[in-house]
């Protein structure tokens, strides 16, 4: 949440290029370094389960961890991504619309709708 944060802090209009991809790099790091962590405390549980199940258990085991953190991560930028998009659409709607009316248009005509 506080990295979607950040984000929300620079407007779309002065965001460098490939400044996107940048933070889908960082954002996978951190989040890859969160589970490698979780892991980490965890491993006593994943042993006895590669114990239990073989391979397949603590695998298993740290797929979930790493679905998990993804999904943890992954939830509040998406949100963000979402509440952004309809922001500068709702706006350039009402811009939109605005333009119409001044030129003596309805929202309908402004949108190319008849």
């Amino acid at each position: 949440m506080w990295f979607n944060g950040r984000i929300d802090l620079v407007p779309v209009d002065r965001r460098p290029d490939g400044v996107t991809a940048l933070w889908v790099a960082i954002g996978v790091g951190y989040t890859l370094l969160g589970a490698t962590v979780l892991v980490w405390l965890g491993w006593p549980v994943v042993a006895a389960l590669g114990d239990s199940f073989g391979g397949l258990g603590g695998s298993l085991a740290v797929l979930v961890v790493l679905v998990s953190a993804f999904v943890a991560s992954g939830l509040p930028m998406l949100w963000g991504d979402m509440r952004r998009s309809h922001g500068v659409r709702t706006v350039s709607e009402a811009i939109a619309a605005a333009r119409g009316e001044l030129r003596g248009a309805s929202y309908d005509d402004a949108q190319g709708r008849e």
